[in-house]
């Protein structure tokens, strides 16, 4: 990752690496999401668009988050 906390690794299937669930939140609501999260799972909403992202942990330092 560079200096960013947040990566969009991939969009098939939709694929983001993050520091923290925290640092993700920050970055999908700072693109105008609203994001709820619910234990390791995240409702992203955007106008019509929504769609449900899971963490998946990363070598203990960083969090997938995959469709």
């Amino acid at each position: 990752m560079n200096k960013k906390n947040v990566e969009k690794i991939s969009d098939e299937p939709l694929r983001y690496i993050s520091r923290s669930y925290n640092d993700f939140t920050e970055y999908m609501e700072s693109d105008g999401y609203t994001v709820e999260q619910m234990g390791r799972g995240f409702d992203l909403k955007k106008g019509n668009y929504r769609n449900l992202v899971v963490a998946e942990g990363f070598m203990g330092i960083y969090e997938i988050f995959i469709e």
